[in-house]
C-alpha cells in the first residue's frame, strides 16, 4: 500500500513539473489550457503538487542547483540515456485512471531535479533555502488562491490590492469577483465601473470580463466600465490590452480606448494621465448619450437622476463634468441641452 501511494505521489509531482513547464515556456493554446483545468479539477492533490513546483520554480536555488548537478555529471562523464520507468513495465493504477486528453505536456527542466535520483541527491543542498521557504508557510495553497467577491455602494469608492499586487479601484455601485489561482488572474465585473493597475508577470496573463467583452493584459493600467447589459467601454492608461467582443478583437496601446455595444464599436483618443478623472469626481464627455451619462451619475449621486421622457436618452454631450457634485452635473446638462429639472417623488427628474 506504502509502495502504491509512493508510485502515485512521484506521478503527480511528473504530472505537475510537466505543468509547471509548459505554462513557463509555451504558447497557451485554449486545447492544452481546457486539459489542464481538467487536471487540476480531478484531485486536490494535483492543487497541492502544482503548487509546490510552483514554488520551486519560482526560487532561484532550482537554477543554481541544476547547474550544479549538470557541472558535476559532466565531469564523471557521460552516462547513458536513463531508461524510463515505465519502459517495459506494466502501468500504475495511477497512470490507469488518468485520461490521455488530461495528460499534462512531459515535463523538461522540473522532471532533471525531480525525477532522477542521483540529481536529486545533489540538488538537496541547492534546494534548502527553497523547501526551508515552502515549510515555513504551511498556508501555501492560500497564498497561490484568490476567490473573492468585492462590491461597493452608491457614491463609494474602494481601494483593493490583490495578492499579485494588482491594484484595483472600485467606482459606485460596483461588483466584481476576482478569482487568483498559480496559472490564472481573472476579475469579472457584474456592474459598475473599475480601474485596474496590473502587476506585471511574465507567465500569468490578467483578464477582465464585462458583459460580453474581454480584456486580457499583462501588465498595464487600464479602466474598465459596463454601462448596461450591452455596452462596454475600455480606456488603457499605461502599456497594451487586448479586447475581444462578439468575434472581434482590437489591441489598444495607451492613450486610446474602445467603446462597444452590440455590432458597434468606437475607437476612443486623447486618453491622458496615469488615470482616469473619475477618480477624482470627473468625467469628460465626448460626444456622450445622456443615457449613459446619467448611468455614471447615479453611481455616485444621493438621489436618483432620471428622464422624464426614455427619447431624451438619445441626445449627446460633451464637455468636462464634476460627477461627485450631482447638482452641478445637471446644471451643465441643462444648460447645454435646453433642458430642466424638477424633483418628484424622492428623485430627480430632467425633461424638455
Amino acid at each position: 500500500m506504502e509502495r502504491m501511494m509512493a508510485q502515485g505521489k512521484a506521478e503527480i509531482e511528473q504530472q505537475a513539473a510537466g505543468w509547471v513547464e509548459w505554462i513557463h515556456g509555451h504558447v497557451h493554446d485554449t486545447e492544452t489550457a481546457a486539459r489542464f483545468d481538467r487536471w487540476i479539477e480531478a484531485d486536490p492533490r494535483h492543487v497541492d503538487a502544482f503548487a509546490h513546483m510552483s514554488a520551486l520554480w519560482e526560487a532561484g536555488a532550482l537554477t543554481r542547483a541544476l547547474a550544479t548537478c549538470m557541472a558535476r555529471n559532466d565531469n564523471e562523464g557521460a552516462e547513458p540515456p536513463a531508461r524510463s520507468e515505465t519502459q517495459d513495465q506494466p502501468e500504475s493504477t495511477d497512470r490507469e485512471q488518468t485520461p490521455r486528453a488530461a495528460r499534462p505536456p512531459r515535463p523538461g527542466r522540473l522532471a532533471n531535479l525531480t525525477f532522477r535520483p542521483k540529481t536529486w541527491a545533489r540538488a538537496v543542498a541547492g534546494l534548502a533555502a527553497a523547501l526551508v521557504l515552502m515549510l515555513a508557510y504551511p498556508a501555501l495553497h492560500d497564498h497561490f488562491f484568490e476567490d473573492v467577491d468585492y462590491a461597493t455602494r452608491i457614491g463609494q469608492s474602494r481601494l483593493v490590492a490583490l495578492q499579485d499586487g494588482t491594484r484595483i479601484r472600485l467606482g459606485g455601485a460596483t461588483r466584481l469577483h476576482v478569482r487568483i489561482t498559480p496559472w490564472s488572474r481573472h476579475v469579472t465585473m457584474a456592474r459598475g465601473l473599475a480601474f485596474f493597475d496590473v502587476a506585471h508577470e511574465r507567465t500569468r496573463t490578467f483578464a477582465v470580463s464585462a458583459g460580453e467583452t474581454r480584456v486580457q493584459v499583462l501588465g498595464t493600467a487600464f479602466d474598465v466600465e459596463l454601462l448596461d447589459d450591452d455596452a462596454q467601454q475600455v480606456r488603457v492608461y499605461r502599456g497594451r490590452v487586448r479586447v475581444g467582443h462578439a468575434g472581434n478583437s482590437w489591441t489598444l496601446p495607451a492613450g486610446s480606448g474602445l467603446f462597444v455595444s452590440g455590432q458597434l464599436a468606437k475607437r476612443l483618443t486623447g486618453i491622458e494621465g496615469q488615470g482616469p478623472d473619475w477618480m477624482q469626481g470627473w468625467f469628460d464627455a465626448q460626444d456622450t448619450p445622456l443615457a449613459q451619462l446619467l448611468e455614471r451619475i447615479n453611481r455616485t449621486s444621493p438621489v436618483p437622476v432620471m428622464l422624464a421622457h426614455p427619447e431624451l436618452g438619445e441626445l449627446r454631450i460633451s464637455g468636462r463634468l464634476r460627477l461627485s457634485s450631482t447638482q452641478d452635473a445637471i446644471d451643465v446638462i441643462c444648460a447645454s441641452q435646453g433642458l430642466r429639472h424638477y424633483r418628484k417623488g424622492g428623485a430627480i427628474v430632467l425633461a424638455r
